[in-house]
């Protein structure tokens, strides 16, 4: 098992959708009508703002990502005074005769906490990021795993 990079065509749609769904919720509230995002990178330091204002950064920083295997992306809410930074992994379990089978994980972290990263892993892109999408915008309790146990996992597949 090792990380390999995502796949334009298939991965990155889905990846961006995951990204600006989340930010889109966290942004503001869709009942209370209140900003709730107070700050956003997107891959290693660019800016939620700087993004919107400069696409070109974001399409630098996207194509480095998705080479890469690594998609990541941080925000702070207005509520919560720790940055959750989140980064998405493609792993090939293993080879077929025809094709691959790939497992996705996500890492989820407080950058400025000393605690270790806990992880939600997947076999398909759609289910991580209804899993991402429950916990960072529907704050549903979710139990990561730590790092071996997603390893675990994934190698079972």
């Amino acid at each position: 098992m090792h990380k390999v990079s995502f796949s334009e065509n298939a991965d990155l749609p889905r990846l961006e959708h995951c990204r600006k769904l989340i930010l889109s919720k966290v942004l503001s509230h869709p009942h209370k009508q209140e900003v709730r995002l107070d700050w956003a990178t997107i891959g290693s330091n660019i800016s939620y703002e700087m993004a919107l204002r400069n696409p070109s950064l974001l399409v630098a920083e996207t194509d480095k990502m998705v080479s890469s295997g690594e998609f990541t992306f941080s925000f702070r809410t207005l509520f919560t005074p720790q940055i959750l930074k989140i980064t998405i992994e493609k792993y090939e379990i293993r080879r077929r005769f025809i094709g691959g089978v790939y497992g996705f994980r996500a890492a989820f972290s407080l950058p400025e906490g000393d605690a270790e990263p806990q992880f939600l892993v997947s076999k398909s892109l759609v289910d991580l990021n209804t899993k991402l999408y429950a916990f960072c915008v529907l704050e549903q309790e979710t139990k990561g795993l730590t790092d071996q146990a997603s390893i675990n996992i994934m190698s079972s597949w």
